[in-house]
This record gives structure tokens, sequence and C-alpha cells, in this order.
């Protein structure tokens, strides 16, 4: 088996979105323990969403210059996170905007 140091950034990417999904599939299954009612559409929708949040987050953590494991480690902890993930983005963004924002409205 080759190891994450071996592979090209594409093949890291690809094995940090599965990682994503995988943790979000246990995010939901979780739920499911917990008393949730089980839906196929639901967790379909919650291992998409975490695949996709774990390659952004491998997107980010590249560009940061982080290690291929790690990588792969912290893709799993935002595929777990899921939607959180992409909402705290969401604000961080939104919040810088505002900030540009009025500082550009104060000058």
């Amino acid at each position: 088996m080759q190891s994450l140091q071996e592979m090209s950034r594409a093949e890291i990417a690809s094995v940090c979105a599965v990682f994503g999904a995988v943790g979000g599939y246990l995010n939901y299954w979780v739920k499911v323990t917990e008393g949730r009612t089980f839906s196929l559409r639901e967790v379909i929708v919650y291992t998409a969403t975490s695949a996709f949040s774990g390659f952004i987050a491998f997107e980010l953590l590249d560009y940061l210059g982080f290690p291929p494991g790690v990588c792969a480690a912290l893709c799993g902890m935002a595929g777990w996170m899921g939607t959180r993930l992409l909402r705290i983005g969401e604000a961080i963004v939104a919040n810088k905007a505002k900030a540009k924002e009025e500082k550009a409205d104060g000058s």
C-alpha cells in the first residue's frame, strides 16, 4: 500500500474527501443510535456534505503547508463537523467582508 507521502496531490485530496465522508457518515450514525429515525436521503446528504468539507479542509491545509498525514486526520474531523464547519467558514468570511466595508465607509 502506498503511503500518503508517496501519493500525488490529487490522490491525497481524494483520500481526504473519503475521510471526510466517513466522518460525516459516522456522525450521522451516532445520531441514529441516539434515537433519530434513519433516512437514506439524509445519510447521503450528510456523507456528500462531509466529503465536500473534507476536500475544502484539504485545500486549506495543503495551502498552509501541513503534511499529508495531518491533512488526512483533520479532513476526517472536518467531515465529522460537516455543515457546522461550512457555517463557521461562512461567518469568518462575512465578518471580514463587513469589517472591510466598515473600514472603507469610515475612510
